[in-house]
């Protein structure tokens, strides 16, 4: 498995399309930051405040890893080759998963990384900065990072199921943004609490929730996800 990851570091690393996912998304972050200076939240307290709403936002991003992880292979039809030289489908899937939580972890610290430093250097301190604020911006990512890898794996489904990296993109999509108006649509609403969305609006919404219910939700999601990425692989017609 550790070659098979190291394979896709090494393929990710020397092509631009991460590097342009990570210029695009760290300096989305660092003008967030400096467009702060000057307003009403613009101070380095403020922006700990700031940065929990922005937890929102990793999981859009999500299906480009899974495109480079995964969906180029299947565009490419590189993996009958993996296959081929004896790799157990659940082994590739499994390499297929960390490489893309690993990667979209470190877009995601990245991209923090590149807001808090903007802040650093952009916003003045001030009295109302406190150590809770830092403890729970960290508690909150730490519960998202777990909402993210659920996210990642659902992508992965979908693109093993599919097989078609458009059709895969719309569908994640779809299931993560438009399913709580589905469940509203035949008067499901109970349902919405389970969902993905859900969790990491709380996460980032205020007061702090429940942050270990949110993660023990999405882990469940995470399995369920998984296992299902493994069955669908297995029976994966790549002809």
């Amino acid at each position: 498995m550790l070659k098979l990851i190291h394979a896709d570091f090494y393929k990710t690393f020397h092509r631009a399309a991460y590097y342009l996912i990570l210029f695009i998304f760290c300096g989305f972050a660092i003008t967030i930051a400096v467009q702060m200076r000057g307003r009403d939240a613009g101070s380095w307290s403020g922006s700990f405040l700031a940065a929990s709403q922005l937890l929102i936002y990793p999981v859009a991003f999500l299906p480009i890893i899974t495109q480079i992880t995964l969906g180029e292979e299947y565009r490419e039809h590189t993996v009958k080759n993996t296959l081929a030289f004896g790799t157990n489908r659940c082994l590739l899937f499994c390499s297929k998963w960390v490489s893309t939580v690993l990667l979209g972890l470190l877009l995601t610290a990245a991209v923090f990384a590149a807001f808090f430093g903007s802040a650093a250097l952009a916003l003045p301190r001030d009295v109302q900065f406190s150590q809770k604020l830092v403890t729970d911006f960290f508690a909150r990512l730490g519960a998202a990072c777990v909402v993210y890898v659920a996210a990642a794996t659902m992508s992965l489904f979908f693109l093993v199921v599919f097989n078609r990296n458009t059709l895969a993109i719309f569908l994640y999509y779809g299931a993560y943004y438009f399913t709580e108006l589905l469940l509203m649509l035949f008067h499901l609403n109970g349902g919405n609490k389970y969902l993905l969305q859900t969790q990491l609006k709380g996460i980032a919404g205020d007061p702090v929730p429940n942050l270990q219910k949110a993660m023990v939700i999405s882990a469940v999601t995470m399995a369920a996800f998984f296992v299902a990425g493994v069955f669908a692989s297995r029976r994966k017609d790549l002809i």
